[in-house]
């Protein structure tokens, strides 16, 4: 821990956890990443996106912009009523069946009287076998093509997935990321708070977080949580409790300003420590 809060190693800190997402802000904005960053001395060759999806790609968020995931769904439901459709019908056909055969075991034994009441039960049962042995072939047929309905929006989607993923660039915040970035939450949390004097001690690493508080970044992923891994969906709130320790201790008034962003908008994240 004493090495890991030595100003050398927050650098690194830095380098490693945090290169990408401050790399995206620094060619966003055309200016300089914070002092220590290799972001801060490379250039980068990352093009503008084209459109929404392209944009959101670059921040890590694949949402699904054509509704196919949910037209998977409505397909997978409507499939699902129709089987319990086709089990319901195969109940009643094996029903009649049996009542059927009931029926042509005591025509057998019973007089002739009997017997054309019997016949006439016999024939209603198998009028009522046949109609719904044509109720199963259509209830079939439905599914047959509710299946390949769903095959081809199946199709579909794994088609749009693979353009999403041809959207990410070297410099996108991918999964890897997106994953180092939180791990680097975790160690300046743990930093924090064995060392109380660790926000005041480490300038690089409050600019740097300032940084990603106001990037577009951030803000685009707490909006759209529902498109991230949840273990990803803690980053503002990680680092608006940052900033809130560091204005108890700083004379810094912008940071509570910068932090009247989260109410702007409802979210789904609780920030009543605010």
């Amino acid at each position: 821990r004493k090495k890991l809060s030595d100003s050398k190693w927050s650098t690194n800190l830095l380098n490693v956890c945090f290169e990408r997402p401050l790399a995206i802000i620094r060619a966003e904005k055309g200016g300089s990443a914070p002092v220590g960053s290799t972001s801060s001395r490379s250039q980068s060759s990352q093009n503008s996106p084209r459109n929404a999806a392209d944009i959101l790609s670059m921040h890590g968020i694949n949402i699904d912009l054509t509704g196919q995931a949910q037209k998977l769904a409505a397909l997978r439901s409507i499939m699902g009523q129709k089987n319990d459709k086709l089990q319901n019908a195969m109940k009643d056909e094996a029903k009649i069946k049996e009542r059927l055969e009931k029926l042509r075991r005591s025509e057998v034994s019973a007089t002739s009287e009997k017997s054309e009441k019997i016949k006439k039960s016999i024939n209603n049962a198998q009028r009522q076998l046949d109609k719904m042995r044509l109720t199963l072939a259509a209830i079939r047929k439905e599914i047959d093509t509710a299946q390949k309905e769903y095959n081809i929006e199946l199709s579909k989607s794994k088609r749009e997935a693979g353009r999403g993923d041809s959207r990410q660039t070297p410099r996108s915040m991918t999964f890897d990321a997106l994953e180092l970035q939180h791990q680097g939450f975790c160690l300046v949390e743990t930093l924090i708070k064995y060392n109380d004097n660790y926000i005041n001690e480490h300038v690089d690493v409050v600019r740097a977080f300032r940084w990603l508080w106001r990037s577009k970044g951030r803000h685009f992923r707490l909006f759209h949580e529902d498109s991230i891994p949840p273990r990803f969906n803690g980053e503002s709130r990680v680092l608006a409790r940052f900033l809130v320790n560091f204005a108890k201790t700083s004379k810094d008034v912008d940071i509570l300003f910068d932090l009247l962003r989260i109410f702007l908008q409802p979210t789904s994240s609780d920030f009543s420590f605010c």
